[in-house]
């Protein structure tokens, strides 16, 4: 399934052929080349992942890359594969500390 994700200034990022939400994929960028430079920036230098990790503009999973959006300007809105984020699972085992 791919999930993707439309922001306000008309840029869609794509990660292709995901399982789930934790599975990570190569970010693609289709858009305006300036925009796409600014997005790729915030995730290099300003953006963290839903357990509050660094993030980079290289490769992602959807639970991290829609919470990152989440946190800045650019007023995310998903556009396919919206139940990769919807039923989350972080895969921790039971009883392990985190």
């Amino acid at each position: 399934m791919n999930f993707e994700i439309m922001t306000n200034n008309g840029v869609t990022l794509v990660l292709d052929n995901v399982k789930n939400g934790n599975v990570d994929a190569k970010i693609k960028y289709l858009g305006n080349k300036v925009d796409i430079v600014d997005i790729k920036f915030y995730l290099d230098h300003q953006a963290y992942g839903i357990y509050g990790h660094s993030m980079n503009s290289f490769a992602t999973n959807p639970i991290d890359l829609y919470s990152a959006l989440m946190q800045s300007k650019y007023d995310p809105k998903i556009v396919s594969g919206a139940i990769l984020v919807s039923k989350y699972d972080p895969e921790i085992p039971e009883g392990a500390m985190t």
